[in-house]
């Protein structure tokens, strides 16, 4: 019973050990994906963080991500918001059936950093430049497109009911951020974009210099388990452009960090890590005070 008691504890603790490690044999694209035309084209072209788009869907985004290349795709618990966001209909784009027939109008798409676009069909549109001509269609180049994290001198405070309508009329994004249950801002701060340093699924580090205080808009999908720093103090996080995130920012020189902290996640570690402690206190008293 002892030598079970021992194997099985054992076991636990290589099982925790090999999750924490970096087992999983990453590989070039190459070796599993050939690439294609577009994916060539893109190569090295989408930097800072922006995103693609591909309207006709013949590329999987399986192999666009496998190439680096950020496609318009959001993952989370809470999708309402993206959804709705979505679901703007402002202006449509003349002779041209995307594959996202909600994301049909330019405005939507300076928002979500989408600065390239592939097609099978031409596109005549004011802000979007020819980039290449490739066999299966054409890649084009967005010179309105937002950044990844922005700063303006004007924030607006909205409801949670009338947060979509809003955005759903076209606005300037570079002098206006509307703010859900927020505080309204107008101060002579100007447009600037700010400088990501760290990027990852549950960290978001930026830099960011300000001459007025501003409101710093990060185009990353809103949830409330993201929790905001400024220069190590808390700062709250608020819904912005009704799918986004951002925060209040003083005049200065300033390192913003976003983190993912999800309540329950921590709340079942603490459970998992309390019941691992108790169980090897039952097997060291076992082991050494029973027999006694």
């Amino acid at each position: 019973m002892k030598l079970v008691m021992v194997m099985l504890v054992l076991l636990l603790l290589l099982d925790l050990w090999i999750y924490g490690l970096h087992f999983i044999d990453i590989r070039y694209p190459s070796d599993v994906y050939a690439p294609t035309e577009l994916t060539n084209a893109l190569n090295n072209t989408v930097p800072d963080h922006y995103r693609f788009l591909e309207m006709s869907g013949s590329t999987s985004t399986r192999i666009l991500d496998r190439f680096n290349i950020p496609t318009v795709r959001f993952t989370g618990q809470d999708l309402k918001f993206v959804f709705d966001f979505f679901s703007i209909h402002t202006e449509v784009w003349p002779n041209y059936a995307p594959r996202y027939s909600a994301l049909n109008n330019t405005y939507v798409y300076d928002l979500l950093n989408v600065k390239y676009l592939a097609g099978k069909q031409p596109l005549d549109y004011e802000g979007w430049i020819l980039f290449k001509e490739i066999n299966t269609g054409y890649i084009y180049e967005n010179s309105n497109v937002l950044p990844k994290a922005f700063v303006v001198g004007k924030a607006v405070t909205v409801s949670p009911e009338s947060s979509l309508a809003n955005v759903s009329v076209p606005f300037n994004p570079r002098e206006l951020a509307y703010v859900v249950n927020g505080l309204n801002l107008e101060s002579r701060q100007t447009f600037v974009q700010s400088e990501l340093t760290l990027y990852s699924p549950h960290s978001i580090n930026i830099h960011a210099t300000l001459t007025e205080p501003g409101y710093l808009v990060l185009t990353e999908p809103w949830y409330k388990f993201w929790q905001a720093r400024i220069d190590g103090t808390p700062a709250n996080v608020y819904r912005t452009n009704h799918m986004f995130m951002g925060v209040y920012v003083p005049a200065g020189e300033h390192d913003i960090t976003f983190e993912y902290r999800n309540s329950l996640f921590q709340l079942g570690l603490f459970i998992s890590l309390w019941t691992l402690a108790g169980l090897l206190i039952v097997i060291v008293y076992i082991l050494l005070f029973r027999n006694k």
